[in-house]
């Protein structure tokens, strides 16, 4: 993202467009695969949906046109790519709190869990799966005007914090009242989109910090590093969900489930989200200091518009 234009305010808004892209993507499965696969079966639907995925990348080599050249990278060795990642702190931090962060929350892992067993059937799958999309949409277009009146740090903290007082919310409220508990998840997906779009950005954020640092500007590392922890939370959520499923007695084979056993997957699915969010805000309030104001002097310092020295007479020794 961070060379797809010089413009601060037009990367964001391209993230964001990304981000709403992302999710109208989402929502297409979400609506298309309960159509398809009870009347063609699992490969048909697989079929269509790889068609679409088809024709939308098709345009992109004859529309698509590049307009900001960047300089290219040389091929880094992985000694200069472990060495960038362990050099550059603030860039481990907001990792760690990615993945920490993400790690409890379990709660698509044990979607189709919940609607069997809490809910009383797989026909909630939908309903839910359209609280969790559709509220984003709404949102993700308007964070990059959020983080125009509001610091990244302070928009990131406040949705985390949110997102933690929501989830607690729905485990108090209860599946019984299946409207309510629907609309406190799509409010939870709502507030949980502005941390994960801000979370991204904190990754350019850190590659300007570490070119101050450093004179090495490691951007194709540093969103390297973000695509391998995407993959490796929904992983190990994955593993982890699975894993708790065990511990609260589950038992396989579609057989009907102890009571424990159905309280159990309720709280996994409602609480477990706010538990690796308590922890990554710890994480972030302690540790990552970088804000806005400190990286446009960084950014300006990394163009050459100011000396390093008069950088940090601004900064004030903070770095």
């Amino acid at each position: 993202i961070t060379v797809t234009s010089k413009n601060l305010n037009e990367r964001n808004f391209l993230m964001a467009l990304t981000s709403f892209m992302v999710y109208v993507g989402g929502l297409l499965v979400v609506v298309l695969v309960p159509i398809l696969y009870p009347t063609v079966g699992w490969g048909i639907t697989g079929l269509v949906i790889g068609m679409l995925c088809l024709l939308a990348m098709i345009t992109m080599p004859f529309k698509v046109k590049e307009r900001y050249s960047a300089p290219v990278e040389k091929e880094a060795s992985l000694k200069e790519v472990v060495n960038c990642v362990f050099t550059n702190k603030y860039l481990l931090v907001a990792v760690l709190s990615m993945i920490i962060g993400s790690l409890t929350d379990v709660s698509t892992t044990l979607q189709s869990y919940f609607a069997l067993y809490c809910l009383g059937g797989t026909e909630w799958l939908t309903p839910l799966a359209l609280a969790t999309v559709l509220p984003v949409l709404l949102v993700v277009l308007f964070v990059p005007k959020l983080i125009t009146k509001v610091d990244k740090f302070w928009a990131y903290i406040t949705s985390r914090i949110l997102t933690i007082v929501i989830t607690v919310a729905i485990y108090f409220a209860g599946y019984e009242n299946v409207v309510l508990m629907i609309v406190l998840v799509a409010l939870r997906a709502m507030v949980a989109a502005v941390w994960n779009m801000v979370g991204t950005l904190f990754i350019a954020d850190c590659i300007e910090y570490g070119q101050y640092k450093t004179g090495i500007r490691s951007q194709g590392i540093a969103f390297s590093l973000k695509a391998f922890v995407n993959k490796l939370v929904v992983a190990l959520a994955g593993a982890i969900g699975m894993f708790a499923l065990s511990l609260v007695g589950y038992v396989e084979g579609g057989v009907a489930q102890s009571a424990f056993t159905v309280q159990g997957i309720w709280a996994l699915y409602s609480l477990g989200p706010a538990v690796g969010a308590t922890i990554a805000v710890i994480i972030m309030v302690a540790c990552y200091k970088l804000r806005d104001a400190d990286i446009v002097l960084m950014t300006r310092c990394n163009k050459g518009e100011i000396t390093h020295e008069e950088c940090e007479k601004q900064l004030k020794g903070r770095y």
